[in-house]
């Protein structure tokens, strides 16, 4: 199972990372720190899981969100906030 994980924050996505790491399950964890990056890595792989940070700069979560829910609907995305 690949696991995406989006968002600006660097102790953030760690973070989220060590969770998932922790559930002992065979995962491969993504990471992107920006729009420019998600997309980069979109465009190379499927993954089953995006955990997308709803407050990335300028904007472009839920861009993001609308241009690859049109393309790969299976795919499982939640949107993150700390607010």
């Amino acid at each position: 199972m690949v696991v995406l994980i989006v968002d600006n924050s660097i102790a953030i996505v760690d973070r989220l990372a060590e969770l998932l790491q922790e559930t002992g399950k065979a995962l491969t964890i993504e990471k992107a720190f920006s729009y420019k990056e998600a997309k980069k890595i979109l465009a190379g792989t499927t993954p089953d899981i995006v955990l997308l940070d709803m407050n990335l700069p300028g904007s472009k979560s839920l861009t993001l969100l609308k241009e690859y829910r049109s393309r790969y609907p299976l795919t499982k995305m939640f949107l993150l906030t700390s607010r």
